[in-house]
């Protein structure tokens, strides 16, 4: 089973001062091993640069299931640079994602990332929106034609 670190953030939303808090982690659907992997923080690293980006915030509330996203993958905290991986939310409650991985890792030391394996993560480890979740009425917010 997986182990997830989100790193800078404890679950409950509470700052952790930069350092990395474990994390409960979702069972897996297929066994994938004993594996530790950490989530960057990403709208830490956006915020320490001065980036706000009120764009991408005001479309992760909007978020639900099917939507696919990009997160960040680092096999420890030291690592850098991470690996971006696409993965389908599966359910959303409060600030907390849950949701499998769709791309598969092709860095040697994410290898024991499986696809399928189940994570859980909050919009602040969101890198980018691939797809939002398809809807029976498209609101305008979400149209992808001109």
């Amino acid at each position: 089973m997986p182990r997830i670190i989100h790193r800078g953030r404890r679950t409950n939303g509470s700052r952790t001062n930069g350092k990395s808090a474990r994390a409960r982690a979702v069972p897996p659907r297929k066994p994938a091993g004993n594996y530790t992997v950490i989530i960057e923080d990403i709208e830490a690293l956006r915020l320490g640069a001065g980036i706000e980006d009120t764009a991408l915030a005001a479309a992760v509330r909007r978020l639900r299931a099917g939507a696919l996203v990009n997160l960040t993958f680092l096999p420890h905290p030291e690592a850098r640079p991470g690996q971006t991986l696409s993965v389908r939310i599966t359910s959303r409650k409060g600030p907390t994602f849950r949701g499998t991985l769709v791309g598969r890792p092709t860095s040697a030391s994410l290898a024991g990332l499986r696809v399928g394996a189940a994570l859980r993560f909050t919009a602040d480890h969101i890198h980018s929106i691939l797809k939002p979740a398809p809807s029976d009425t498209c609101s305008p917010s979400l149209r992808t034609d001109p």
